[in-house]
């Protein structure tokens, strides 16, 4: 949900420029990843790899922030830079 609608509601609410990248794949990816390791450790009965697989979920929402907010900033200095 977070992926889906932060980068339409963010850009909304505080009148920001969110620049499209292809990094913004490499979140989705990591959440995917993340995801696949907490079933396999569900359907495995491995608390470590679902534990793992925790964690990996919250790196994933750390790094979409991280690519949200450096979006944010170069598309700031993209339009200084153009004026």
């Amino acid at each position: 949900m977070i992926f889906g609608h932060a980068p339409i509601i963010f850009p909304a609410v505080v009148r920001v420029k969110i620049p499209y990248h292809p990094f913004f794949y490499l979140p989705l990816l990591v959440l995917h990843a993340s995801l696949a390791l907490r079933i396999f450790g569900g359907l495995g009965d491995a608390f470590p790899l679902r534990s793992e697989g925790g964690l990996l979920n919250a790196i994933a929402l750390l790094l979409f922030i991280a690519t949200m907010i450096a979006s944010v900033v170069r598309g700031k200095r993209d339009d200084q830079g153009a004026a």
